[in-house]
């Protein structure tokens, strides 16, 4: 049994109680295809356009990395260069493996990227059709 205010007693209810015992109807909301479209994919397809750029961005700097290293005034030693990779099964972990080998670029893109790369999920939440 359900509280209903608005109700009068009948015989054998108590007051402020009525016989309904089925739970309230959720409202729908009715929209449009195109509606759906700018509330769900819409969104998602932006955020792509945020991600691409900064995996692009992520990669060239690991890559280039090593060369840079080169440009050093000494040089620099073979694994701290040109056999240095931050690709592969380490990826992961290469914003930590490039803090500590002091490579403050390649560590602020992976973070980045990383970071970048939960923004298509978020977005579709993030609009309120009622907002708009």
């Amino acid at each position: 049994m359900y509280v209903n205010s608005s109700s009068t007693p009948d015989e054998g209810d108590s007051p402020g109680i009525s016989g309904n015992t089925s739970p309230a109807e959720p409202a729908l909301i009715a929209t449009a295809e195109e509606d759906y479209f700018v509330f769900s994919t819409l969104p998602t397809l932006v955020a792509l356009l945020f991600v691409i750029p900064w995996k692009i961005i992520s990669t060239n700097l690991k890559s280039m990395e090593p060369f840079h290293q080169l440009l050093g005034p000494k040089g620099a030693k073979g694994d701290h260069s040109i056999l240095l990779s931050y690709a592969g099964a380490s990826g992961v972990f290469a914003p930590i493996l490039a803090l500590k080998r002091g490579h403050w670029l390649v560590a602020i893109g992976s973070v980045l990227e990383y970071g970048s790369a939960l923004v298509p999920p978020l977005a579709a939440e993030s609009v309120i059709p009622g907002l708009i």
